[in-house]
């Protein structure tokens, strides 16, 4: 294993407990290089219907404030 499936490895575990598959999620992607190291979604997209978060999902930006 090398230093970027060490690290990818370690991201996915941390993203899996920051977003339980019960709950809101996100999609992520790992850029290098302007290469693609890693995609991949967490969580619900819908909570209501159960719908998976996919890494090619598009989510509107809106404020918190």
């Amino acid at each position: 294993m090398d230093s970027s499936d060490s690290m990818i490895s370690s991201i996915d575990a941390l993203l899996n407990e920051l977003y339980p598959a019960d709950q809101p999620g996100a999609a992520v992607i790992v850029c290098k290089n302007g290469e693609v190291l890693f995609r991949q979604g967490y969580g619900l997209a819908n909570l209501e219907l159960g719908v998976k978060v996919e890494p090619s999902m598009v989510f509107r930006l809106g404020s918190m404030a």
